[in-house]
Protein backbone atom coordinates (compact mmCIF):
# COMPACT_ATOMS: atom_id res chain seq x y z
CA UNK A 1 0.00 0.00 0.00
CA UNK A 2 1.17 3.61 -0.49
CA UNK A 3 1.31 4.15 3.28
CA UNK A 4 3.63 1.13 3.58
CA UNK A 5 6.03 2.10 0.79
CA UNK A 6 6.05 5.86 1.49
CA UNK A 7 6.08 6.08 5.28
CA UNK A 8 7.60 9.57 5.30
CA UNK A 9 5.07 11.09 2.91
CA UNK A 10 3.53 14.05 4.75
CA UNK A 11 0.51 14.14 2.44
CA UNK A 12 -0.34 10.48 3.13
CA UNK A 13 0.17 10.90 6.87
CA UNK A 14 -2.06 14.00 6.83
CA UNK A 15 -4.75 12.09 4.91
CA UNK A 16 -4.62 9.18 7.35
CA UNK A 17 -4.91 11.56 10.29
CA UNK A 18 -7.96 13.28 8.76
CA UNK A 19 -9.53 9.88 8.09
CA UNK A 20 -8.97 9.03 11.75
CA UNK A 21 -10.54 12.30 12.90
CA UNK A 22 -13.57 11.50 10.74
CA UNK A 23 -14.15 8.36 12.82
CA UNK A 24 -12.73 5.65 10.55
CA UNK A 25 -10.20 4.26 13.02
CA UNK A 26 -11.26 0.68 12.35
CA UNK A 27 -10.35 0.98 8.66
CA UNK A 28 -6.97 2.47 9.51
CA UNK A 29 -6.20 -0.10 12.18
CA UNK A 30 -7.01 -2.97 9.80
CA UNK A 31 -4.05 -1.99 7.62
CA UNK A 32 -0.91 -3.88 8.70
CA UNK A 33 1.27 -1.34 6.93
CA UNK A 34 -0.23 1.49 8.97
CA UNK A 35 -0.10 -0.53 12.21
CA UNK A 36 3.64 -1.10 11.75
CA UNK A 37 4.28 2.64 11.48
CA UNK A 38 4.52 3.91 15.05
CA UNK A 39 3.95 7.55 14.12
CA UNK A 40 0.78 6.92 12.12
CA UNK A 41 -0.76 4.31 14.43
CA UNK A 42 0.10 6.26 17.59
CA UNK A 43 -1.65 9.24 16.02
CA UNK A 44 -4.78 7.12 15.53
CA UNK A 45 -4.68 5.88 19.11
CA UNK A 46 -4.00 9.32 20.57
CA UNK A 47 -6.97 10.69 18.66
CA UNK A 48 -9.09 7.90 20.13
CA UNK A 49 -7.84 8.56 23.66
CA UNK A 50 -8.60 12.27 23.39
CA UNK A 51 -12.09 11.40 22.19
CA UNK A 52 -12.61 8.92 25.06
CA UNK A 53 -11.82 11.58 27.66
CA UNK A 54 -14.61 13.76 26.27
CA UNK A 55 -17.43 11.19 26.00
CA UNK A 56 -20.20 11.04 28.65
CA UNK A 57 -19.93 8.29 31.22
CA UNK A 58 -23.00 6.43 29.96
CA UNK A 59 -21.28 5.85 26.60
CA UNK A 60 -17.74 5.27 27.93
CA UNK A 61 -18.07 1.48 28.14
CA UNK A 62 -19.46 1.40 24.61
CA UNK A 63 -16.69 3.65 23.26
CA UNK A 64 -13.96 1.66 25.02
CA UNK A 65 -15.13 -1.45 23.19
CA UNK A 66 -14.36 0.27 19.89
CA UNK A 67 -10.87 1.22 21.10
CA UNK A 68 -10.23 -2.33 22.33
CA UNK A 69 -11.03 -3.85 18.96
CA UNK A 70 -8.63 -1.47 17.26
CA UNK A 71 -5.77 -2.10 19.68
CA UNK A 72 -5.97 -5.89 19.86
CA UNK A 73 -6.13 -6.93 16.21
CA UNK A 74 -2.54 -8.22 16.30
CA UNK A 75 0.48 -8.41 18.59
CA UNK A 76 1.88 -5.32 16.83
CA UNK A 77 -1.30 -3.35 17.42
CA UNK A 78 -1.40 -4.38 21.08
CA UNK A 79 2.25 -3.57 21.81
CA UNK A 80 2.07 -0.16 20.15
CA UNK A 81 -1.17 0.63 21.98
CA UNK A 82 0.44 -0.23 25.32
CA UNK A 83 3.41 2.04 24.54
CA UNK A 84 1.11 4.91 23.55
CA UNK A 85 -0.89 4.52 26.77
CA UNK A 86 2.25 4.49 28.92
CA UNK A 87 3.53 7.63 27.20
CA UNK A 88 0.18 9.32 27.69
CA UNK A 89 0.14 8.45 31.42
CA UNK A 90 3.64 9.90 31.84
CA UNK A 91 2.33 13.22 30.53
CA UNK A 92 -1.05 13.11 32.25
CA UNK A 93 -2.01 11.06 35.32
CA UNK A 94 -5.53 9.98 34.48
CA UNK A 95 -7.71 7.28 36.01
CA UNK A 96 -9.43 6.97 32.63
CA UNK A 97 -6.13 6.09 30.93
CA UNK A 98 -5.35 3.52 33.61
CA UNK A 99 -8.79 1.99 33.15
CA UNK A 100 -8.39 1.83 29.38
CA UNK A 101 -5.03 0.10 29.80
CA UNK A 102 -6.50 -2.52 32.15
CA UNK A 103 -9.57 -3.04 29.97
CA UNK A 104 -7.35 -3.46 26.90
CA UNK A 105 -5.27 -6.10 28.66
CA UNK A 106 -8.36 -7.91 29.98
CA UNK A 107 -10.01 -7.90 26.56
CA UNK A 108 -6.88 -9.17 24.79
CA UNK A 109 -6.27 -11.91 27.37
CA UNK A 110 -9.89 -13.04 26.98
CA UNK A 111 -10.06 -12.95 23.18
CA UNK A 112 -6.47 -13.49 22.03
CA UNK A 113 -3.77 -14.73 24.40
CA UNK A 114 -2.76 -14.69 28.06
CA UNK A 115 0.65 -13.44 26.92
CA UNK A 116 -0.90 -9.96 26.71
CA UNK A 117 -0.84 -9.82 30.51
CA UNK A 118 2.92 -10.44 30.59
CA UNK A 119 3.48 -7.70 28.01
CA UNK A 120 1.66 -5.22 30.23
CA UNK A 121 3.61 -6.33 33.28
CA UNK A 122 6.96 -5.93 31.53
CA UNK A 123 6.10 -2.46 30.29
CA UNK A 124 4.93 -1.50 33.80
CA UNK A 125 8.23 -2.66 35.33
CA UNK A 126 6.98 -5.66 37.32
CA UNK A 127 10.18 -7.59 36.44
CA UNK A 128 12.00 -5.30 38.88
CA UNK A 129 10.20 -7.17 41.69
CA UNK A 130 10.90 -10.87 40.96
CA UNK A 131 9.06 -12.29 43.99
CA UNK A 132 5.92 -10.26 43.25
CA UNK A 133 6.15 -11.12 39.54
CA UNK A 134 6.35 -14.82 40.32
CA UNK A 135 3.47 -14.68 42.81
CA UNK A 136 1.09 -12.74 40.54
CA UNK A 137 2.01 -14.89 37.56
CA UNK A 138 1.11 -18.01 39.53
CA UNK A 139 -2.10 -16.51 40.94
CA UNK A 140 -3.45 -15.40 37.56
CA UNK A 141 -2.60 -18.46 35.52
CA UNK A 142 -5.57 -19.93 33.57
CA UNK A 143 -8.08 -21.79 35.80
CA UNK A 144 -6.05 -20.79 38.85
CA UNK A 145 -7.29 -21.08 42.40
CA UNK A 146 -5.94 -18.80 45.06
CA UNK A 147 -3.66 -20.84 47.33
CA UNK A 148 -2.58 -20.22 50.90
CA UNK A 149 1.03 -19.82 49.80
CA UNK A 150 0.03 -17.09 47.30
CA UNK A 151 -1.69 -15.14 50.06
CA UNK A 152 1.19 -15.53 52.52
CA UNK A 153 3.73 -14.34 49.93
CA UNK A 154 1.61 -11.39 48.77
CA UNK A 155 0.85 -10.36 52.36
CA UNK A 156 4.53 -10.52 53.29
CA UNK A 157 5.60 -8.42 50.30
CA UNK A 158 3.16 -5.61 51.12
CA UNK A 159 4.04 -5.71 54.81
CA UNK A 160 7.67 -4.94 53.93
CA UNK A 161 9.06 -1.41 54.12
CA UNK A 162 9.08 -0.10 51.51
CA UNK A 163 6.48 -2.33 49.82
CA UNK A 164 6.31 -2.86 46.03
CA UNK A 165 4.24 -0.34 44.02
CA UNK A 166 0.60 -0.60 45.03
CA UNK A 167 -0.56 -0.43 41.39
CA UNK A 168 0.25 -4.11 40.87
CA UNK A 169 -2.46 -5.27 43.30
CA UNK A 170 -4.93 -2.54 42.32
CA UNK A 171 -5.58 -4.39 39.08
CA UNK A 172 -9.19 -5.52 38.67
CA UNK A 173 -8.21 -9.15 37.98
CA UNK A 174 -6.18 -9.37 41.20
CA UNK A 175 -8.87 -7.70 43.34
CA UNK A 176 -11.68 -9.79 41.84
CA UNK A 177 -9.76 -12.98 42.57
CA UNK A 178 -9.18 -11.95 46.19
CA UNK A 179 -12.76 -10.75 46.73
CA UNK A 180 -14.08 -13.96 45.22
CA UNK A 181 -12.12 -15.92 47.80
CA UNK A 182 -13.69 -13.85 50.59
CA UNK A 183 -17.29 -13.66 49.39
CA UNK A 184 -18.23 -16.40 46.93
CA UNK A 185 -20.44 -19.08 48.43
CA UNK A 186 -18.69 -22.41 48.84
CA UNK A 187 -15.17 -21.00 48.96
CA UNK A 188 -13.30 -22.41 51.93
CA UNK A 189 -10.09 -20.71 52.97
CA UNK A 190 -7.97 -21.30 56.05
CA UNK A 191 -9.43 -19.08 58.79
CA UNK A 192 -6.02 -18.02 60.04
CA UNK A 193 -5.19 -16.52 56.63
CA UNK A 194 -8.49 -14.74 55.87
CA UNK A 195 -7.17 -11.65 57.66
CA UNK A 196 -4.21 -11.56 55.26
CA UNK A 197 -6.53 -11.53 52.25
CA UNK A 198 -8.58 -8.73 53.79
CA UNK A 199 -5.41 -6.74 54.53
CA UNK A 200 -4.28 -6.99 50.89
CA UNK A 201 -7.68 -5.88 49.59
CA UNK A 202 -7.98 -3.02 52.10
CA UNK A 203 -4.45 -1.82 51.31
CA UNK A 204 -5.10 -1.90 47.56
CA UNK A 205 -8.34 0.02 48.13
CA UNK A 206 -6.97 2.77 50.37
CA UNK A 207 -3.40 3.49 49.25
CA UNK A 208 -3.04 5.97 46.33
CA UNK A 209 -1.29 4.62 43.25
CA UNK A 210 1.76 6.80 43.88
CA UNK A 211 2.10 5.22 47.34
CA UNK A 212 1.77 8.53 49.19
CA UNK A 213 0.25 8.68 52.68
CA UNK A 214 -2.66 11.13 52.87
CA UNK A 215 -2.50 11.35 56.65
CA UNK A 216 -5.40 9.11 57.68
CA UNK A 217 -4.34 6.08 55.67
CA UNK A 218 -4.00 3.63 58.57
CA UNK A 219 -7.39 4.66 59.94
CA UNK A 220 -9.03 4.21 56.55
CA UNK A 221 -7.43 0.78 56.07
CA UNK A 222 -8.76 -0.22 59.51
CA UNK A 223 -12.28 0.97 58.58
CA UNK A 224 -12.28 -0.89 55.25
CA UNK A 225 -10.91 -4.01 56.98
CA UNK A 226 -13.73 -3.90 59.52
CA UNK A 227 -16.38 -3.34 56.80
CA UNK A 228 -15.12 -6.26 54.70
CA UNK A 229 -15.03 -8.57 57.72
CA UNK A 230 -18.59 -7.63 58.75
CA UNK A 231 -19.85 -8.18 55.20
CA UNK A 232 -18.00 -11.49 54.85
CA UNK A 233 -19.50 -12.82 58.08
CA UNK A 234 -23.00 -11.71 57.02
CA UNK A 235 -22.65 -13.44 53.65
CA UNK A 236 -21.62 -16.68 55.33
CA UNK A 237 -24.88 -16.94 57.31
CA UNK A 238 -27.66 -19.35 56.49
CA UNK A 239 -30.27 -17.51 54.36
CA UNK A 240 -33.02 -20.12 54.10
CA UNK A 241 -35.62 -18.41 56.31
CA UNK A 242 -37.26 -15.02 55.89
CA UNK A 243 -35.85 -13.59 59.11
CA UNK A 244 -32.35 -14.78 58.28
CA UNK A 245 -32.24 -13.14 54.84
CA UNK A 246 -33.73 -9.91 56.24
CA UNK A 247 -30.99 -9.82 58.86
CA UNK A 248 -28.30 -10.32 56.23
CA UNK A 249 -29.72 -7.54 54.04
CA UNK A 250 -30.00 -5.09 56.95
CA UNK A 251 -26.34 -5.75 57.80
CA UNK A 252 -25.06 -5.54 54.23
CA UNK A 253 -26.99 -2.54 52.92
CA UNK A 254 -25.14 0.24 54.84
CA UNK A 255 -21.80 -1.47 54.22
CA UNK A 256 -22.50 -1.74 50.48
CA UNK A 257 -23.63 1.89 50.34
CA UNK A 258 -20.54 3.19 52.14
CA UNK A 259 -17.76 1.07 50.61
CA UNK A 260 -17.44 0.29 46.88
CA UNK A 261 -15.11 -2.64 47.60
CA UNK A 262 -17.81 -4.26 49.77
CA UNK A 263 -20.31 -3.71 46.97
CA UNK A 264 -18.00 -5.50 44.56
CA UNK A 265 -17.61 -8.42 46.95
CA UNK A 266 -21.37 -8.66 47.54
CA UNK A 267 -21.96 -8.75 43.78
CA UNK A 268 -19.69 -11.80 43.61
CA UNK A 269 -21.55 -13.39 46.52
CA UNK A 270 -24.93 -12.82 44.86
CA UNK A 271 -23.66 -14.23 41.56
CA UNK A 272 -22.44 -17.40 43.27
CA UNK A 273 -25.80 -17.78 45.05
CA UNK A 274 -27.93 -17.25 41.93
CA UNK A 275 -25.83 -19.68 39.88
CA UNK A 276 -25.76 -22.34 42.59
CA UNK A 277 -27.23 -25.70 41.43
CA UNK A 278 -30.81 -26.01 42.54
CA UNK A 279 -31.30 -22.37 43.54
CA UNK A 280 -34.17 -21.78 41.12
CA UNK A 281 -36.13 -24.77 42.42
CA UNK A 282 -35.48 -24.10 46.09
CA UNK A 283 -38.28 -23.01 48.40
CA UNK A 284 -36.43 -19.79 49.23
CA UNK A 285 -35.77 -18.72 45.61
CA UNK A 286 -38.49 -16.05 45.49
CA UNK A 287 -37.65 -14.43 48.82
CA UNK A 288 -33.89 -14.56 48.32
CA UNK A 289 -34.12 -13.14 44.81
CA UNK A 290 -35.95 -10.08 46.12
CA UNK A 291 -33.25 -9.61 48.76
CA UNK A 292 -30.42 -10.00 46.24
CA UNK A 293 -32.02 -7.56 43.80
CA UNK A 294 -32.49 -5.06 46.63
CA UNK A 295 -28.75 -5.18 47.35
CA UNK A 296 -27.94 -4.95 43.65
CA UNK A 297 -30.11 -1.83 43.50
CA UNK A 298 -28.02 -0.26 46.27
CA UNK A 299 -24.80 -1.01 44.38
CA UNK A 300 -26.27 0.47 41.19
CA UNK A 301 -27.36 3.66 42.93
CA UNK A 302 -24.26 4.29 45.03
CA UNK A 303 -21.43 3.04 42.81
CA UNK A 304 -21.72 3.88 39.08
CA UNK A 305 -18.27 2.45 38.35
CA UNK A 306 -19.70 -1.00 39.11
CA UNK A 307 -22.47 -0.78 36.51
CA UNK A 308 -20.60 -3.03 34.02
CA UNK A 309 -20.22 -5.75 36.68
CA UNK A 310 -23.89 -5.47 37.63
CA UNK A 311 -24.96 -5.67 34.00
CA UNK A 312 -22.80 -8.75 33.45
CA UNK A 313 -24.42 -10.42 36.46
CA UNK A 314 -27.97 -9.56 35.38
CA UNK A 315 -27.32 -10.57 31.78
CA UNK A 316 -26.08 -13.96 32.98
CA UNK A 317 -29.29 -14.41 35.00
CA UNK A 318 -31.37 -14.15 31.82
CA UNK A 319 -29.81 -17.42 30.64
CA UNK A 320 -30.51 -19.33 33.85
CA UNK A 321 -32.98 -22.21 33.69
CA UNK A 322 -34.02 -24.77 36.32
CA UNK A 323 -32.40 -28.21 35.97
CA UNK A 324 -34.48 -30.60 33.86
CA UNK A 325 -34.36 -33.31 36.48
CA UNK A 326 -36.05 -30.97 39.00
CA UNK A 327 -38.97 -29.96 36.83
CA UNK A 328 -41.15 -32.71 38.26
CA UNK A 329 -39.91 -32.24 41.83
CA UNK A 330 -42.35 -31.62 44.62
CA UNK A 331 -43.11 -28.37 46.41
CA UNK A 332 -44.04 -25.11 44.72
CA UNK A 333 -42.57 -26.20 41.39
CA UNK A 334 -44.41 -29.48 41.03
CA UNK A 335 -45.23 -29.31 37.33
CA UNK A 336 -44.04 -27.80 34.09
CA UNK A 337 -46.66 -25.04 34.11
CA UNK A 338 -45.59 -23.91 37.57
CA UNK A 339 -41.96 -23.90 36.48
CA UNK A 340 -42.72 -21.80 33.40
CA UNK A 341 -44.84 -19.35 35.40
CA UNK A 342 -42.17 -18.94 38.07
CA UNK A 343 -39.33 -18.52 35.58
CA UNK A 344 -41.27 -15.98 33.52
CA UNK A 345 -41.91 -13.86 36.63
CA UNK A 346 -38.30 -14.33 37.78
CA UNK A 347 -36.83 -13.21 34.46
CA UNK A 348 -39.14 -10.19 34.41
CA UNK A 349 -37.70 -9.16 37.78
CA UNK A 350 -34.23 -9.37 36.24
CA UNK A 351 -35.33 -7.32 33.21
CA UNK A 352 -36.81 -4.68 35.52
CA UNK A 353 -33.42 -4.34 37.23
CA UNK A 354 -31.68 -4.06 33.86
CA UNK A 355 -34.15 -1.34 32.94
CA UNK A 356 -33.31 0.47 36.18
CA UNK A 357 -29.66 0.37 35.16
CA UNK A 358 -30.64 2.04 31.89
CA UNK A 359 -32.57 4.72 33.79
CA UNK A 360 -29.50 5.51 35.85
CA UNK A 361 -27.44 6.22 32.74
CA UNK A 362 -25.88 2.94 31.56
CA UNK A 363 -27.83 3.24 28.32
CA UNK A 364 -25.86 1.93 25.34
CA UNK A 365 -24.24 -1.00 27.17
CA UNK A 366 -27.69 -2.09 28.38
CA UNK A 367 -29.13 -1.92 24.87
CA UNK A 368 -26.16 -3.84 23.45
CA UNK A 369 -26.53 -6.51 26.16
CA UNK A 370 -30.27 -7.10 25.75
CA UNK A 371 -29.89 -7.11 21.96
CA UNK A 372 -27.33 -9.90 22.32
CA UNK A 373 -29.75 -11.70 24.63
CA UNK A 374 -32.59 -11.38 22.11
CA UNK A 375 -30.39 -12.59 19.25
CA UNK A 376 -29.40 -15.66 21.28
CA UNK A 377 -33.00 -16.89 21.29
CA UNK A 378 -34.75 -15.08 24.14
CA UNK A 379 -38.30 -16.05 24.97
CA UNK A 380 -40.67 -14.05 22.72
CA UNK A 381 -42.90 -13.08 25.64
CA UNK A 382 -39.94 -11.64 27.55
CA UNK A 383 -38.73 -9.86 24.42
CA UNK A 384 -42.10 -8.15 24.03
CA UNK A 385 -42.16 -7.31 27.74
CA UNK A 386 -38.83 -5.54 27.49
CA UNK A 387 -39.88 -3.59 24.38
CA UNK A 388 -42.98 -2.26 26.13
CA UNK A 389 -40.99 -1.38 29.27
CA UNK A 390 -38.38 0.47 27.21
CA UNK A 391 -41.03 2.63 25.59
CA UNK A 392 -42.33 3.53 29.06
CA UNK A 393 -38.90 4.95 29.90
CA UNK A 394 -37.46 6.54 26.75
CA UNK A 395 -38.67 9.75 25.13
CA UNK A 396 -37.46 11.99 22.27
CA UNK A 397 -35.25 13.52 21.15
CA UNK A 398 -33.16 10.43 20.42
CA UNK A 399 -29.51 10.42 19.43
CA UNK A 400 -28.66 8.54 16.24
CA UNK A 401 -26.59 5.96 18.15
CA UNK A 402 -29.37 5.31 20.67
CA UNK A 403 -32.04 5.14 17.95
CA UNK A 404 -29.95 2.67 15.95
CA UNK A 405 -29.52 0.42 19.00
CA UNK A 406 -33.25 0.54 19.79
CA UNK A 407 -34.18 -0.32 16.21
CA UNK A 408 -31.81 -3.29 16.23
CA UNK A 409 -33.27 -4.60 19.49
CA UNK A 410 -36.90 -4.21 18.39
CA UNK A 411 -36.28 -5.67 14.95
CA UNK A 412 -34.25 -8.66 16.20
CA UNK A 413 -35.49 -11.75 14.35
CA UNK A 414 -38.71 -9.92 13.57
CA UNK A 415 -40.28 -10.78 16.91
CA UNK A 416 -42.24 -8.71 19.36
CA UNK A 417 -44.48 -6.74 16.99
CA UNK A 418 -47.94 -7.39 18.42
CA UNK A 419 -50.88 -5.02 17.93
CA UNK A 420 -50.09 -3.55 21.35
CA UNK A 421 -46.50 -2.74 20.35
CA UNK A 422 -46.94 -1.55 16.75
CA UNK A 423 -48.26 1.96 17.58
CA UNK A 424 -45.36 2.47 19.99
CA UNK A 425 -42.87 1.41 17.32
CA UNK A 426 -44.39 3.69 14.68
CA UNK A 427 -44.29 6.66 17.06
CA UNK A 428 -40.66 5.90 17.84
CA UNK A 429 -39.69 5.57 14.16
CA UNK A 430 -41.37 8.88 13.32
CA UNK A 431 -39.34 10.56 16.07
CA UNK A 432 -36.18 9.10 14.49
CA UNK A 433 -36.81 10.33 10.95
CA UNK A 434 -34.32 13.19 11.37
CA UNK A 435 -31.48 10.64 11.43
CA UNK A 436 -30.06 9.33 8.15
CA UNK A 437 -29.34 5.71 8.97
CA UNK A 438 -27.19 3.50 6.77
CA UNK A 439 -26.49 -0.20 6.29
CA UNK A 440 -28.18 -2.76 8.51
CA UNK A 441 -29.86 -0.15 10.71
CA UNK A 442 -31.53 1.38 7.65
CA UNK A 443 -32.73 -2.05 6.54
CA UNK A 444 -34.11 -2.74 10.02
CA UNK A 445 -35.87 0.63 10.05
CA UNK A 446 -37.58 -0.08 6.73
CA UNK A 447 -38.50 -3.62 7.84
CA UNK A 448 -40.08 -2.27 11.03
CA UNK A 449 -42.18 0.23 9.07
CA UNK A 450 -43.37 -2.60 6.83
CA UNK A 451 -44.12 -4.90 9.77
CA UNK A 452 -46.15 -2.19 11.51
CA UNK A 453 -48.23 -1.50 8.41
CA UNK A 454 -49.45 -5.11 8.16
Amino acid sequence: SPSGTRKNCLLLNFAIQRISEAGHQQEIASSKAVASDLMVFSGVLETELVRLQAVPYDTLHYEIESFLRISSQSQTHYLLAQVVLLRAQEKCKSSMLARVQQEMERYTVKTKSALARHTGWLLAGLQQYPKLHQTLNFMLRPSAKLSTSDVIKLHGLYKEQPPPPIKFIQRSDVLQLLLGQLFEAGKNFAAEHVGKVIFIVATATCVPQDGSDLGNQELRIAEVTDAIEQARVACSRNTVGAEEIKGVVSTLRPLVAAWPVVGSGVIQWIASKLHAPGFLVSSSARLNTQAYLSLIGTVMTKHPLQWPSVLELLRGCLDLKPPRKDKEAGGDLQNTHAVHSFMSAWHKQILDMILQLLRLGHVLPVLASITEWAAAGADAELHRYMIVKLFEVVEPPYSSVFAGCMIKFIRNKGRGLTDEIKPLVVEFLQACEEHAFEGQVKEDQVALYEACSI
